[in-house]
């Protein structure tokens, strides 16, 4: 049987680029300075501000939006932003699982390895954007509403989606969907 992967070193200018995106990718990780904010960060300090544009807020444009107060109108904006990076946080998990999946059938290659580095960069970060994700979400949902709705517990591939029976608010988050499907 004949080996169908090509070699990197055979084509220097496609390894030359993987290298230079490789360093940028390495020069432009705030990784350190993301785990420190997310680590000093407390939902008090900024429960009065809007976190996104305004009209990036559940219910905007609505009648129910109309009637709002400031602050009503704050907290839905807020919590746009909390169902928003709740459901990003499974498309993290699945680039880090299809990462490392991809770097362990790479790694055995020869000259894949600046590939399967890269591919680790990203999944740490991934896993930097997770912790900030579900750290800040879940300080505003326990402040709100004295219990999780968005957030969900970590669970990797294959195991079932773990729903809080007593919880009046319980989300399977299959059904929310922030972008319609076609």
């Amino acid at each position: 049987m004949k080996n169908t992967i090509h070699q990197l070193s055979n084509s220097p200018t496609t390894y030359r680029k993987l290298q230079i995106n490789h360093t940028r990718n390495k020069q432009q990780d705030h990784t350190a300075l993301m785990d420190e904010a997310v680590n000093n960060f407390r939902y008090e300090d900024c429960q009065n501000e809007y976190w996104n544009p305004e009209e990036f807020s559940l219910l905007y444009g609505t009648p129910l939006w109309e009637q709002s107060s400031q602050h009503q109108r704050i907290i839905l904006n807020q919590l746009y932003w909390v169902a928003y990076y709740s459901q990003i946080v499974s498309a993290e998990i699945a680039t880090i699982f299809f990462n490392q999946t991809s770097a362990t059938g790479l790694y055995a290659q020869e000259d894949f390895r600046l590939i399967c580095d890269t591919l680790d960069l990203e999944s740490a970060q991934e896993r930097s954007h997770i912790n900030a994700f579900r750290t800040i979400s879940k300080q505003v949902e326990q402040a709100l509403f004295g219990e999780l709705i968005f957030t969900y517990p970590m669970r990797g591939p294959g195991r079932p989606h773990h729903v809080n029976k007593t919880s009046k608010f319980s989300i399977d988050l299959k059904i929310i969907s922030l972008t319609p499907t076609y």
